[in-house]
């Protein structure tokens, strides 16, 4: 379809994730994030969806992935 698409050139001042030390990604996970620093370690996935667009069904796919993953931990957006 014509001129649906959309995309946004990266900002120009963001490091490359391979040049972030472990203290910084920790930090800005447990600051900028509000993880806690216990799980800050833990492989994330996230869902960029508004909570209330999630069908219940969406629950086995969560659930399968942290069983396939025993060390990650799903991050979803709040409802505020």
């Amino acid at each position: 379809l014509e001129g649906v698409g959309m995309s946004y050139p990266a900002p120009a001042n963001l490091p490359r994730a391979e040049n972030i030390k472990y203290e910084q990604r920790h930090n800005l996970l447990v600051g900028v994030f509000n993880i806690p620093s216990r799980l800050a370690h833990l492989t994330k996935y996230t869902c960029a969806q508004h909570l209330f667009k999630l069908q219940p069904g969406f629950d086995a796919v969560i659930a399968g992935i942290l069983k396939a993953d025993p060390g990650g931990i799903v991050l979803l957006q709040s409802a505020e």
